[in-house]
């Protein structure tokens, strides 16, 4: 698949999502969807993209019987290692839990540094050309 070809499924079946800095409030998800949650802006406990929040969302997506695929949207310059990891965490669990549910991370403008490393926990990962990828910076003691 392309990265158009996944756009095009946001833009057609995926993105009823309206208002939630996650993408999951007033959405019909009684017939079969992809499940798109949104991961925007820093990564911060104290930010819209926090891990309480993505990992509801996530865990809301593969719950839902209807739902034949989650999509992670993200356009993200990455933030807390913390939080970045306790997504990662959740996305492993929820795909051990749900093997026959497929989990797409979708990179906009950017998916750097804990954004990337979310990203890696997917089944795959795409992105458009031009997109800021990669980044993930290490801090090592003196």
């Amino acid at each position: 698949m392309t990265f158009g070809y996944i756009l095009l499924i946001f833009l057609t079946i995926g993105r009823g999502c309206s208002g939630s800095p996650t993408g999951m409030d007033a959405v019909d998800t009684s017939s079969p969807h992809l499940a798109v949650v949104e991961l925007q802006g820093v990564i911060s406990n104290d930010d819209v993209a926090n891990a309480y929040d993505v990992n509801e969302a996530l865990r809301d997506a593969f719950a839902n019987s209807n739902s034949k695929a989650v999509a992670l949207d993200i356009n993200s310059p990455g933030g807390s290692p913390v939080q970045s990891d306790e997504i990662w965490q959740t996305m492993m669990d929820l795909r051990k839990e749900y093997p026959d549910k497929k989990l797409y991370a979708v990179i906009g403008d950017i998916g750097a540094s804990g954004a990337y490393y979310i990203a890696s926990a997917a089944d795959e990962i795409y992105v458009n050309p031009s997109s800021l990828v990669g980044s993930i910076g290490v801090i090592m003691p003196s």
